[in-house]
């Protein structure tokens, strides 16, 4: 019996090596799926208003016209903005940067903050993380994120 439970562990590690490196593989690629390929219109909307109002142009209206500088993603007359002008002022540090460049910040800002919220629920609930429930919450992050 206990030789057929060393065998198990033995390739136990290997196996929980691979998962977790495919795991690690898929959130790359999805992180950066929706950096270069994505719009991300929830950001678009705020630092493109953002941008707008910076330049003197109002946040609630499409300013297409005025450049693709200013273009939200929408083609309707009226921006997806809908938010207090202090919102804009929130976002104005990513205004300020290649859009690229604020999701990149962005996304890798969400990524960090995951971890955090992962790594502080952990231990308000007073749980030790070894290597395989650190793994075990890679793999379920990999799975449902985002």
């Amino acid at each position: 019996m206990e030789r057929m439970r060393s065998s198990k562990n033995r390739w136990l590690g290997p196996a929980l090596g691979v998962l977790a490196v495919a795991c690690v593989v898929r959130l790359a690629v999805k992180t950066a799926f929706f950096v270069f390929r994505d719009l991300q219109m929830d950001l678009a909307v705020r630092v493109f208003g953002a941008r707008s109002a910076w330049d003197g142009l109002s946040p609630y209206l499409n300013n297409l016209t005025a450049g693709q500088r200013y273009w939200d993603g929408s083609t309707h007359v009226f921006s997806s903005f809908i938010f207090p002008p202090s919102v804009g002022l929130l976002f104005l540090p990513l205004a300020a940067l290649p859009y690229l460049a604020a999701k990149l910040l962005w996304t890798l800002g969400s990524c960090a903050a995951l971890v955090l919220a992962l790594a502080s629920s952990a231990r308000l609930a007073q749980v030790r993380l070894d290597r395989h429930r650190i793994l075990g919450l890679v793999a379920i992050t990999a799975v449902f994120y985002p």
